[in-house]
């Protein structure tokens, strides 16, 4: 019998989860800290990650009605009231945030499309 919550989320499920910058943001903040976080903590912590965006009310409402629901519907992270954690399934995705981080980080111009 296979333990479900041990198995590998599906490539796809992983992909386009973590196609959007601020996902890998939430769930790199959640893996580096232990404990829950509220969504209006992970707010500020977007805002400050991110150049030219200052509006942390806005930023709030996309995490809430958005992002923190993709990502618990992807079994990465869970939800109690306003506190969110790293899923049991969330560390499944940590080569593949490494791996993302790698041009995430760059300062590198992107190409640009023909």
């Amino acid at each position: 019998m296979t333990d479900t919550n041990t198995e590998k989320p599906e490539p796809s499920v992983v992909f386009a989860t973590l196609a959007d910058p601020r996902r890998r943001q939430i769930l790199r903040r959640l893996l580096e800290h232990d404990d829950a976080m509220s969504v209006a903590r992970l707010a500020e912590h977007v805002t400050e990650g991110e150049t030219g965006t200052d509006d942390q009310e806005q930023v709030y409402t996309e995490l809430h009605h958005m992002h923190v629901p993709k990502l618990a519907d992807a079994n990465f992270v869970t939800r109690d009231g306003d506190a969110v954690a790293i899923a049991d399934d969330g560390e499944a995705v940590e080569p593949y945030l490494a791996l993302a981080a790698k041009y995430d980080s760059t300062d590198e111009p992107k190409p640009e499309r023909a």
